[in-house]
C-alpha cells in the first residue's frame, strides 16, 4: 500500500460527511486567486458531488504581502465565494505562493480559522494551508512520486521521490 498524499490526510473525514459539506480549494498565486466551490454528498455508498461555481479575485502571496493581509484576502475570497449558498460545514485547502515555510502556513491557517470563527451567520470551517507548489503536484501525480515546474509570478521546481520526501 503506498503512502497517503498530504492532502489525501486533509479530507480523511469526508466520505462520512452528510448533505451540504462544501470543499473549497483556492489556489493563490502572486498575479491571481481562483476559488473552487464543491458539493460533497455520499448516499447509498456511492460518493458523488459536483463544481458549483468558480471565482477569481486578485492575487497573494504570504511572502509579499504579510500574514494580516493574507489572511484578511483569504477571508475577504470565502465570504465573496459563499455568498447565497447554504452550506452545513465547508473544508477548504489553501495553496497559497510564500507558503513554503511551515510555521508561516500553520500561522495563516489558525488565523484564518479564528478571524471565521469571529464572523457572524457563518457555516463551520476547517483551513489548510499550504504551498501552492503542493496543490499543483498533487493535482498531477496523487499519491505518486513526480515534479512539477513553475513559471509564473514566481518559478519553483518542486516534486516527491520514491519514499515521499519533498524536494524543492
Amino acid at each position: 500500500m503506498g503512502q497517503q498524499a498530504p492532502l489525501e490526510r486533509v479530507f480523511q473525514g469526508i466520505n462520512a460527511a452528510k448533505m451540504g459539506h462544501l470543499l473549497i480549494g483556492i489556489d493563490a498565486g502572486g498575479t491571481s486567486t481562483d476559488v473552487r466551490l464543491v458539493w460533497h454528498a455520499k448516499e447509498v455508498g456511492t460518493t458523488h458531488g459536483g463544481r458549483i461555481t468558480q471565482n477569481k479575485f486578485e492575487g497573494c502571496n504570504l511572502v509579499r504581502d504579510g500574514q494580516a493581509f493574507s489572511r484578511d484576502h483569504m477571508v475577504f475570497c470565502l465570504r465573496q465565494s459563499l455568498e447565497g449558498i447554504a452550506a452545513s460545514h465547508v473544508t477548504c485547502v489553501i495553496g497559497m505562493a510564500g507558503a513554503g515555510r511551515r510555521d508561516a502556513a500553520e500561522q495563516l491557517q489558525q488565523s484564518i480559522n479564528a478571524a471565521w470563527r469571529d464572523l457572524p451567520e457563518v457555516p463551520p470551517l476547517d483551513v489548510h494551508v499550504t504551498h501552492d507548489a503542493m496543490i499543483a503536484l498533487e493535482s498531477a501525480y496523487p499519491s505518486t512520486p513526480g515534479a512539477i515546474l513553475i513559471v509564473g509570478t514566481g518559478s519553483l521546481l518542486f516534486g516527491r521521490d520514491t519514499t515521499g520526501q519533498e524536494v524543492r
